[in-house]
């Protein structure tokens, strides 16, 4: 598995699978690939949504957490999972 985030996986897996049979001179099912997107723009859809929990994220994070610019977001019963940078210090 090269994407621990299952949706980036999905698109990529399914876009290898499309080569593989185009390659093979099979014939192409859009099927997963269409899936895929449809995850992915879930996964944009659940960020536009949750936008301004992201900007609460950016502001209470300080200079030891940083929120990329477009955050994976994963909703909760009660709020959002933000993606998230944490900055550790070496010791010594």
């Amino acid at each position: 598995m090269l994407f621990s985030y299952g949706p980036l996986q999905n698109l990529y897996t399914a876009a290898r699978n499309l080569i593989k049979d185009a390659d093979a001179g099979n014939a192409i099912d859009l099927v997963d690939l269409k899936v895929a997107i449809g995850e992915l723009e879930m996964m944009v859809f659940e960020r536009l949504e949750h936008a301004p929990l992201v900007a609460q994220a950016r502001k209470e994070g300080g200079e030891q957490v940083q929120v990329d610019p477009n955050p994976l977001v994963a909703v909760a019963e009660d709020g959002v999972w933000v993606e998230a940078w944490v900055y550790v210090p070496k010791e010594g």
